[in-house]
C-alpha cells in the first residue's frame, strides 16, 4: 500500500515537473515572438521606402531681377523704384533742406544694407581657406565702405553741392561735392530693397505725397514650396527625392543629416532658377536652352543667368548652384518638364561624388 502511494507521488511530481518545463517552454517561446514581431516592425519602419515620412519645406526668396538687353521699358527691372523717381523730384523742388535730408537718408540705408551683407557672410559656412579668406577680405572692405558712407553723410552741410541723377534708367546716383555715389548693394538684386527702405524711411517722416505708396514687398518675393523624403530599401542605394522629381542617390547613409541639408538648398535654387524660368516664358520672352549660362556678377555673391542669344537675364543669388554650375547642364530636361507641366525624374546617382565638395 505504501509502495503504491509512493509510485503515485512520484507519478504526480513528473507530472508537475512537465507540466511546469511546458509553461516555461511556451512562456520561452511567446517572449522569442514578441522580440521578433518588435525586430520586424523596427526594420519596416527603418527601412521600407514605404513609410518614410514625407517632409514639406516652404522657402520664401527674392524674385530674380529681370535684365533685359538692351534697355526695354516695359521688363525693366528699374520700374522698382518708380516711388522713389516720384519722391526724389518732389524733394528736390521743395529745396537745399530736402534735397539734403533725401541725401543723407539714401546714404545712411544703403550703408545699412552693406553692413547686413557682411555680417550675413560672417555666418556662412566655407570649407574652403581661400574661399574664406577671400570673403573675409570682402566683409571688411564692404564694412569700411559703410563707414565711409556714414562719415559722408554726417558731413553734409547747408555748403554741399548735391546733384541726383534718379531717372527711369540706370543706377540712381548722387553727386555730392562732385563725387558720385551709386544708390547700389552688394547683391544687386537687392538694390529694390535700398529703394523700398529709403521711401519707407522718408515716408515716416511725413514727406510723402499721398501718391507716393510704399510697395509691397510680397511682389517681389517667390514662394517655394518642396515636398521631400528618404527611400531606403535593402535593395537599393539610398536617395533623397522631391515631389517635383530631383533624386539624389548616395552610396550610403553617413552623415545623412549632412546629405539631405545639401540637397535642400539645391532642390531649393534649382526650384528658383524654374520658377522663374516658368515666370518669364509666360512674359512671352524666349528661352534658348542651349545657351542657358551662370556668369558671376563680381563684387557680389549674385549670378546672372544667361536665359537667351539676345543676353537677357536673370539677376539671383546662388550660394550653392553658383560652385556647382554643372548641375544647370544636367537638370535642363527637367526644367523643360515642368515648363510645360509635365513630369520628369532627374536622377544623381553619384551624389556623394557630385557633392563631395560639400560635404567633405
Amino acid at each position: 500500500m505504501q509502495s503504491a502511494v509512493c509510485q503515485m507521488q512520484s507519478v504526480n511530481c513528473s507530472s508537475l515537473f512537465t507540466v511546469l518545463d511546458s509553461r516555461q517552454g511556451n512562456s520561452l517561446k511567446l517572449s522569442r515572438f514578441i522580440k521578433a514581431i518588435f525586430l520586424y516592425f523596427a526594420f519596416i519602419l527603418l527601412f521600407n521606402p514605404s513609410v518614410c515620412t514625407a517632409e514639406t519645406f516652404i522657402y520664401i526668396d527674392d524674385k530674380p531681377v529681370l535684365w533685359i538687353y538692351p534697355q526695354d521699358p516695359v521688363y525693366q527691372a528699374w520700374v522698382k523704384h518708380a516711388d522713389l523717381i516720384k519722391l526724389t523730384k518732389q524733394m528736390e523742388s521743395e529745396g537745399k533742406e530736402q534735397l539734403t535730408l533725401f541725401t543723407k537718408t539714401a546714404l545712411i540705408q544703403m550703408a545699412l544694407l552693406y553692413e547686413q551683407e557682411a555680417v550675413k557672410s560672417r555666418r556662412e559656412d566655407v570649407s574652403d581657406l581661400r574661399q574664406d579668406i577671400k570673403k573675409s577680405r570682402w566683409r571688411h572692405t564692404a564694412l569700411e565702405y559703410a563707414e565711409k558712407l556714414r562719415q559722408v553723410a554726417e558731413q553734409i552741410n547747408s555748403s554741399s553741392e548735391i546733384v541726383l541723377y534718379i531717372e527711369e534708367y540706370g543706377a540712381p546716383t548722387i553727386v555730392i561735392d562732385g563725387k558720385p555715389y551709386i544708390l547700389t548693394t552688394p547683391d544687386l538684386k537687392k538694390s529694390g530693397l535700398l529703394y523700398t527702405a529709403i521711401v519707407e524711411q522718408l515716408c515716416r517722416k511725413e514727406i510723402c505725397i499721398q501718391d507716393i505708396k510704399k510697395q509691397d514687398s510680397e511682389k517681389d518675393k517667390i514662394r517655394i514650396v518642396i515636398k521631400a523624403e528618404w527611400k531606403i530599401s535593402e535593395t537599393g542605394n539610398p536617395e533623397y527625392y522631391s515631389a517635383d522629381g530631383l533624386h539624389f542617390v548616395f552610396n550610403d547613409l553617413k552623415d545623412r543629416k549632412k546629405k539631405q541639408k545639401l540637397c535642400l538648398r539645391f532642390m531649393r535654387e534649382l526650384r528658383l532658377i524654374s520658377d522663374s524660368l516658368i515666370e518669364i516664358s509666360n512674359k512671352n520672352i524666349s528661352i534658348d536652352w542651349d545657351v542657358l549660362r551662370l556668369e558671376h556678377i563680381s563684387g557680389t555673391y549674385g549670378y546672372k543667368l544667361i536665359i537667351n542669344r539676345f543676353g537677357d537675364s536673370l539677376a539671383m543669388e546662388l550660394v550653392y548652384m553658383g560652385k556647382l554650375d554643372t548641375l544647370l547642364t544636367q537638370t535642363i530636361s527637367w526644367m523643360q518638364a515642368r515648363l510645360q507641366d509635365e513630369t520628369y525624374k532627374q536622377r544623381f546617382d553619384h551624389a556623394d561624388i557630385l557633392l563631395s565638395e560639400f560635404i567633405n
